[in-house]
């Protein structure tokens, strides 16, 4: 009987040393910062999360809440015909992907700018240019 008391008395003692634990971690994990991230400049675009999405978006502002100490990876989205041009705020730089860690609440802007079109493309639009001044030539002076 001696040998169930203390086998009970450590499974119970056991069992609250766990129960405090897990409520530490979970605590310490309950910490959570906000993440800003805004996008301006003449262009258009997205930016994307490695964590998952945004809780709050509103014009060219999103808001995400992460975990302290969580790593997360922006990566800009541009619309068609716009670029990504830079970063800034939260220790991003260049023109890439961008990999913070959230120790605090912080805000990030993406800036994005109009694409300037290649020469191939400026080729394809004075042929469909002249094509069509030609189609409107031959069929306002055709012959009866």
């Amino acid at each position: 009987m001696k040998k169930v008391v203390n086998i009970l008395i450590f499974a119970v003692s056991l069992g609250l040393f766990l129960t405090h634990n897990q409520a530490t971690m979970k605590a310490e994990a309950a910490i959570q910062h906000y993440l800003t991230v805004k996008t301006a400049g003449e262009g258009f675009g997205s930016v994307s999360l490695s964590t998952g999405s945004y809780f709050y978006v509103s014009g060219n502002t999103s808001i995400a809440r992460l975990n302290a100490g969580q790593p997360v990876t922006l990566t800009p989205v541009p619309d068609i015909r716009h670029e990504f041009l830079a970063w800034s705020g939260g220790g991003c730089t260049g023109t890439g992907a961008c990999t913070v860690t959230i120790n605090s609440s912080m805000t990030i802007t993406a800036y994005f700018g109009l694409a300037i079109p290649s020469l191939s493309e400026w080729g394809q639009y004075l042929l469909m240019a002249l094509l069509f001044v030609s189609g409107v030539y031959m069929f306002r002076y055709r012959k009866t």
